[in-house]
């Protein structure tokens, strides 16, 4: 009889071994790919985010007007002024009233359950045109001559356009890749400084005593005012301290209201001054959080200054470093948020 010799082979164990520690090193490979996809896809939406801030401070700078066609009719109510579409009008820029600059509008009414001062988890800000009446600076302001730009702003009674002066109405600058962002500029009241606001200081946002009209301060900052003084031409930019409420710019006392409010030597955006949003990936789950946390739990803050120069992505770490996190402590609005190196 021949001799067989026996050939060795796999076990069923050792084979089930190779296949799971072999699924094991792709499934750990695949999970690696799709984090790296998603945090580049985050630091697109933070970028583009950043861009889509400064184009708007662009167009005001460069006098821009894509909208520079429309056919208004314009005229001084008193209070306010008020502007209609109508083909027999004149041209935006061409009548008596003019673009004067942009709304960027950071708050979409989305707020945490129980604590209206803090807004989170919107997808998009709006941009609207600020439309004012055309004014000669030498007489047109209270009791004579202009004296500073801000008293000149008050004089062209702008008004936004929207609700009963809508012409073009507003564009959306959406985050892109589904990210969210959140209001974290500080806005609260500083025992320190009495009745003071850390943001808007001695500015008294309050509510307009109507039974129709209501306008409060808030805790943060939900719109930035990009305006150029018809004195020289500066560009002058304000935080907006108070809850918007579009719904109500139909109603003259509001308009007024939100006008003369918000045009405060206090508000105004400066280099040690900005507007900070923080912008997260959005978490299906749980819409409180931020999601995936890709830089230890941090996420990006933009600060947004004076200038389409001053828009930028703050650095994570140093003594500049600013941050946002997912709101896991309970504290929705500042809780998990660092500003210039500091936890507020």
């Amino acid at each position: 009889m021949k001799n067989f010799k026996m050939k060795k082979a796999f076990t069923i164990i050792e084979v089930m071994l190779v296949l799971g520690v072999s699924g094991l090193m792709i499934a750990t490979m695949l999970i690696g790919w799709n984090a790296n996809i998603e945090k580049q896809r985050y630091n697109d939406s933070v970028n583009t985010f950043k861009s889509d801030l400064q184009s708007v401070f662009s167009d005001v700078e460069n006098q821009s007007n894509e909208k520079g066609n429309t056919r208004i009719k314009c005229n001084d109510t008193g209070r306010n002024i008020s502007i209609t579409r109508d083909n027999s009008g004149s041209q935006t820029g061409s009548s008596n009233c003019v673009v004067l600059g942009k709304f960027i509008s950071l708050y979409s009414g989305i707020v945490i359950p129980g604590n209206e001062n803090a807004t989170l988890r919107q997808d998009r800000a709006k941009v609207f045109d600020v439309i004012g009446k055309d004014i000669d600076t030498s007489k047109d302001c209270e009791g004579g001559a202009c004296n500073n730009s801000i008293d000149a702003l008050k004089a062209t009674k702008f008004v936004i356009d929207y609700g009963k002066n809508e012409v073009n109405g507003s564009r959306d600058i959406e985050l892109q890749w589904r990210g969210t962002y959140k209001n974290v500029t500080d806005n609260r009241q500083d025992p320190l400084l009495g009745n003071d606001r850390r943001f808007s200081g001695k500015a008294r946002v309050n509510t307009i005593t109507s039974d129709r009209v209501t306008y409060k301060g808030l805790d943060t900052i939900t719109g930035i005012l990009i305006l150029r003084s018809p004195l020289d031409s500066s560009i002058i930019s304000f935080g907006i301290s108070g809850l918007i409420e579009f719904g109500q710019m139909n109603f003259e006392e509001y308009i007024s209201h939100f006008r003369n409010t918000n045009l405060h030597p206090d508000l105004v955006i400066h280099d040690k001054k900005t507007v900070n949003v923080c912008v997260r990936p959005i978490d299906d789950n749980n819409w409180y959080s931020g999601g995936f946390n890709f830089f230890g739990d941090r996420n990006k803050v933009i600060k947004i200054g004076p200038s389409s120069a001053a828009v930028e992505v703050a650095p994570l770490d140093g003594s500049n470093g600013s941050s946002c996190g997912g709101d896991r402590t309970g504290d929705a609005r500042f809780g998990d948020v660092i500003n210039d190196g500091v936890k507020l």
